[in-house]
Parts: C-alpha cells; structure tokens; sequence
C-alpha cells in the first residue's frame, strides 16, 4: 500500500513546470455523489475521493523524479494522509519549500512559494486514484459514466473509449507513473513511512 501513495506525489510535482505564476489558490470543493460527480467536471478531469475513504493514516517521505520533454527535475515531498485530511509539502533538494497542500474533502488549499501556477485538484484526483481502495475508485470511477479501470496487483489503469489516460506500476523499487494525457513520467522512491 505506501508504494501506491507515490503516485500522487510525481503528480503533484509534474505542475512546477506548469503554467503560470499564482501565490496562493484556495478552491472550494463540493462532495458530490458518484452518480453527479462527473457532470461536475469535464470528461477527462480525473475525480476527487472522499478522504474517509483512505485505508490508513501515515506520514512519507519521498524522493520524486519527474521527466517531460526530455528534462529531469528531482523533488522531496512530505504528506500526511489521513481519513479527515491530506496535508502535503514539497521541498526542493536544498530544502527550499515550494509549495503546501491541504485538502479535508470539502476545501482544497495551496500556499505555494513557486512563480508557477499548480493544477492542485488533478495532481491529488491522480493520487486517490492510485492510493485508494479499489471498490472505492470503482465507485466514483463508474463504468456507466464512460470510465474504464484495469487492476491488477502491479498496476492501476485508468482509460477512457478513446484510449489510455494514465497507467500505476509498482515495483521493489517504487513507483512509476505514465500520464499518456499530459505525456510525462513519473518515477517516485519512499525514503521514510511511518504509520500513525
């Protein structure tokens, strides 16, 4: 299971070559069933899980390394998941803080110290997707609203008719993630996991 919550930090980290500047961003966030959830948002945006829906409580640490257009950037990321709350810090290798997240299943909040806009929402959506249990993501990710997810014990994938929107795969190692939507690579190690 920690293997599965590094997904959502390479994710996380993928928006730091994003867009542009915005200092600080809070989004309201309404519960929705999973019947209403995908009319609330366009086709392909990926969809926030309750946060009681998390099987554990624990804290990581993690060393990210993302690639897109054939350049690396390498990331630590510190979260909290939690079934009331995920709460997550990324530093940069000097230990400079570029941005926190905090998300209670009703409000999303960033404080971000980096000159670039963070798509917040998409980058924690991925996160459950890949750390979440699979009757849950099932639920929420529902045949019936044109979702399409595979399982297996070494991958998660999810896909739409029109082909594959992004593919988990867990190794000794770590953690690898393909988002063939926004074409980039994830590779994510846990350096500490605690259970609280």
């Amino acid at each position: 299971m920690p293997s599965i919550i590094k997904t959502f930090m390479g994710l996380l980290l993928l928006s730091l070559w994003g867009c542009s500047g915005q200092s600080l961003l809070s989004t309201a966030v309404s519960p929705v069933s999973p019947e209403t959830y995908p009319a609330a948002v366009s086709a392909d945006s990926y969809l926030l899980l309750p946060p009681a829906d998390m099987p554990a409580t624990m804290l990581l640490k993690q060393r990210v390394t993302l690639s897109i257009k054939g350049q690396q950037r390498q990331f630590l990321v510190i979260s909290k998941f939690s079934t009331e709350r995920i709460v997550l810090v990324a530093l940069l290798p000097t230990g400079q803080k570029l941005f926190t997240l905090d998300y209670d299943g009703i409000e999303l909040k960033q404080e971000s110290l980096s000159p670039v806009e963070i798509p917040t929402r998409d980058i924690l959506a991925i996160m459950q997707f890949a750390l979440w249990p699979e009757i849950s993501v099932r639920q929420y990710y529902a045949r019936s609203t044109g979702w399409i997810t595979l399982f297996s014990d070494n991958q998660r994938e999810l896909r739409r008719a029109s082909g594959s929107l992004l593919k988990i795969s867990y190794h000794p190692q770590g953690l690898s993630v393909d988002n063939f939507q926004h074409g980039y690579q994830v590779e994510i190690s846990t350096l500490e996991k605690v259970d609280l």
